[in-house]
């Protein structure tokens, strides 16, 4: 494998399945991901990619060093809750150093945190209260810096709405009967983990020229949650969940996040930018990819 020049830091499934498409859309870029798993790395190296494990920043520091030809950077690793020094400070440090042409940042359309339905876009000043998406933010911003310190107008912050696809999302929960529908009715966001991998290689090697510094990444249907739930019961012959109130769904354990969160995530940016259609416009067609797999 030739020098690496894309870095895919944190190999989960949204960045796993980015690597598969690079291999078909883009075959002459060399990749080095990483993951705390020397099992996914042995799987990750390929003709033109590097799995390596890492488990901390001074590894990431390390690895860096390794490899100076790293000149995009797609960053998935979620921080601390009590966020401190962490893979964003090296990341930082090493674009003040070098040269690069693109950094995303992977982070959450939680971080708006708002619980009445409204509409979110880019736009909407985020104040979490969650510790978890309050170190959210803080590594937005501190990736936000540099456009103003360096003026690198390819420095973005993606916010994903829920991910889901064939091995994750809805239809486990509601096989596992671990997904109760609430009395209040919330508004819920989504975005197939293949749009998801196709944004993020159209922000590395399709658009040019300035990205702006947040974009929203969902489906263009916010919908009511027991409305989907419904749906993908009735489309997969499972039982509906009982409605539960909010208090009984706490006692069973399940995260604030799931339970308060109700907004409808504006897209339109992301439409503006992107050159193609997203293949799941909303929980329908995703929903009908999952009914006609064997794997469900």
């Amino acid at each position: 494998m030739k020098d690496p020049s894309l870095l895919l830091l944190g190999g989960g499934y949204t960045l796993e399945c980015l690597l598969c498409d690079l291999e078909k859309k883009k075959p002459d870029v060399s990749v080095l991901i990483t993951t705390r798993d020397p099992l996914k790395a042995r799987r990750f190296t390929r003709n033109n990619s590097l799995g390596v494990t890492i488990s901390s920043p001074n590894e990431l520091a390390s690895l860096l060093r390794e490899y100076p030809t790293i000149n995009k950077v797609v960053d998935s690793i979620p921080p601390p809750e009590n966020y401190s020094a962490g893979y964003a400070e090296v990341l930082v440090d090493y674009f003040h150093r070098n040269s690069l042409s693109t950094l995303l940042y992977l982070s959450t359309t939680g971080v708006y945190e708002r619980v009445d339905g409204s509409w979110v876009d880019e736009t909407i000043l985020v104040k979490p209260l969650q510790s978890r998406l309050v170190a959210r933010v803080t590594v937005e911003q501190a990736y936000l810096k540099l456009r103003d310190n360096r003026r690198s107008n390819r420095v973005t912050v993606v916010r994903p709405a829920a991910i889901y696809g064939l091995e994750r999302g809805l239809h486990q929960a509601l096989k596992r009967g671990s997904f109760p529908r609430i009395n209040d009715n919330r508004w819920s966001n989504r975005i197939h983990v293949e749009d998801l991998s196709n944004i993020l290689y159209e922000l590395c090697f399709v658009i040019d020229g300035d990205l702006p510094p947040i974009i929203n990444a969902a489906d263009r249907l916010p919908t009511p949650i027991n409305e989907v739930i419904e749906a993908y019961c009735r489309e997969l012959n499972l039982p509906i969940p009982e409605i539960i109130s909010i208090e009984e769904a706490k006692q069973k354990g399940l995260g604030m996040a799931s339970l308060l969160g109700s907004q409808r995530v504006s897209t339109q940016l992301l439409q503006d930018l992107l050159t193609t259609e997203l293949k799941y416009p909303s929980f329908r067609e995703g929903l009908k990819y999952i009914v006609n797999s064997s794997t469900v």
